[in-house]
């Protein structure tokens, strides 16, 4: 199992917090993780932290030795990277991603989702045709989705056109309800996608159980997570988030 998001916040510069995290890890048994942190961020309310020389430099000097001293653990270095159209927010973001040796880098879009869901939408698409990412990070399907599919297959095209080494997306959410149905949105994107690129890729969908249930993310899969029914019937998963957030929130 393995879990490709896991932000340090404060164990990026402190490895006995990065050391505790990877413990954790090892208790959950997780065979291979992804560590890292936001870039510079476009919203003031947030916080950056992989945005300094002296900060990632820190980073990459801690992972080598936390590798080093936990060889039965994958550790990745990682970093998320917000999206803009601002040309010195992604100028500057931009040299970071190409001047480090990340093993992946998520791009994400904040904020815009909320605002018009069809600017949020065209601009992971412009993300992925100027960032170099690999990852599309937390997508947001609304349950509007027929209104916006041709924009999201356009992403889901983008995202197989960069030939991540093993993921694709991380997950596409399916956020919200059509008819009271919890399932009917990931289905449908999942049937609209499989129209598009045939057996070329791997369309799995998640919605009965989540702790536990796959051990990886498959070279060529894209995997949809129905959060919504999930949370309903995991209670495994909602435990599972619970511990996490605890021993993330104290080691911050």
């Amino acid at each position: 199992m393995e879990d490709m998001h896991m932000h340090l916040k404060k164990g990026v510069t402190d490895i006995s917090i990065m050391q505790k995290y990877v413990e954790k890890c090892k208790e959950m048994k997780l065979n291979r993780v992804l560590f890292l942190d936001h870039g510079n961020r476009m919203s003031p309310k947030h916080t950056p932290v992989l945005n300094e020389t002296k900060v990632i430099d820190k980073f990459f000097e801690n992972i080598k030795i936390v590798k080093e001293n936990n060889p039965d653990i994958e550790i990745n270095a990682g970093i998320e990277s917000d999206f803009s159209y601002d040309e010195e927010f992604k100028e500057k973001e931009i040299k970071i991603l190409k001047s480090y040796p990340f093993d992946y880098i998520i791009g994400s879009v904040h904020g815009m989702e909320k605002v018009n869901y069809i600017n949020y939408l065209q601009a992971n698409i412009d993300m992925i045709k100027t960032y170099p990412i690999n990852i599309v990070g937390h997508l947001k399907l609304r349950k509007e989705y027929e209104q916006y599919k041709e924009k999201i297959e356009e992403i889901v095209k983008l995202a197989i056109q960069l030939k991540a080494n093993e993921i694709i997306f991380s997950f596409m959410e399916a956020v919200g309800r059509l008819e009271g149905d919890e399932t009917i949105i990931s289905k449908r994107a999942i049937e609209s996608v499989k129209k598009e690129i045939g057996d070329t890729i791997e369309c799995s969908l998640l919605e009965n159980e989540f702790f536990g249930s796959r051990d990886i993310i498959n070279q060529n899969e894209i995997v949809f997570v129905n959060w919504e029914k999930i949370r309903k019937k995991d209670k495994k998963t909602i435990r599972r988030r619970t511990v996490n957030k605890r021993f993330y929130n104290s080691y911050r």
